[in-house]
């Protein structure tokens, strides 16, 4: 069964981001300011980003804090794994959407 569901006008659409990450210290940051330069191309979207941290040894936790606030419009939460890089894809970040 077909069904057509109008999104009306003045809602505007979302875009879902997942970043999962393992020891990324050195990337993240370049990563969510690249995804911030991105979102003034899409500013009818809404942008949710999920990094999710997985079993995390370096600093990747406080840089996600730190891009948290300076990057306010593409809405990052943070979640945290302790298992491993699958399970941080699987039931962490990919349970947000059910």
């Amino acid at each position: 069964m077909k069904t057509n569901k109008k999104i009306p006008k003045n809602k505007k659409k979302e875009i879902y981001i997942c970043l999962p990450t393992h020891n990324e210290e050195k990337n993240l940051e370049n990563c969510l300011a690249s995804i911030n330069l991105a979102s003034k191309f899409v500013s009818n979207y809404i942008i949710k980003t999920f990094v999710c941290l997985s079993d995390c040894n370096d600093k990747s936790d406080e840089i996600a804090i730190y891009c948290k606030q300076k990057y306010p419009k593409i809405n990052i939460e943070i979640l945290e794994s302790k298992k491993s890089k699958l399970n941080a894809q699987k039931k962490k970040c990919c349970n947000k959407f059910q």
